[in-house]
């Protein structure tokens, strides 16, 4: 990545840091049923970015997580709004519709640059995920109605 222009960098990174901080919180979620274990929160979490560590270890020791989400700020907050339901599906949907934001917005920029590869590369991840989140629940038998919200739909 050091190698790529510093606007192209940014474009990357940012990608890579929102996921891994998403990915992370899910981690931590995941942990609190193993409170009281002792637990190496910095092992657990090697790469962190707008998500510190002792934020994660918050996330598993809170009684209440909403206090704690909240407090994370834009965008985590909205994206990882649906999990006071427990529906980690739809987070994945909201980071990948987060995903696909940047991706648009970083492609404006220039019509001819590594921005509009990366766009294309993002766009055909979230068809890619749409479409086995479509197979899936048509699997498991759910309605097209309910399988809507967990499509990401391109914008405008």
């Amino acid at each position: 990545m050091k190698k790529l222009p510093t606007r192209d960098r940014r474009i990357v990174r940012k990608l890579v840091e929102l996921e891994t901080d998403i990915e992370n919180v899910l981690i931590a979620i995941k942990q609190r049923g193993n409170k009281g274990k002792t637990l190496n929160v910095e092992e657990l979490f090697p790469a962190t970015y707008g998500i510190s560590v002792p934020h994660l270890n918050d996330i598993i020791e809170a009684e209440n997580i909403r206090p704690v989400i909240q407090g994370l700020g834009t965008p985590y907050a909205e994206i990882l709004g649906p999990i006071y339901e427990g529906d980690v599906a739809l987070i994945r949907t909201y980071l990948r519709l987060a995903k696909y934001d940047h991706a648009t917005a970083s492609r404006s920029a220039d019509e001819y640059g590594f921005n509009v590869i990366m766009a294309y590369l993002v766009y055909s991840e979230i068809e890619k995920d749409n479409l086995v989140g479509l197979a899936w629940g048509r699997a498991q038998g759910l309605l097209p109605r309910e399988l809507l919200k967990y499509v990401v739909i391109p914008r405008g």
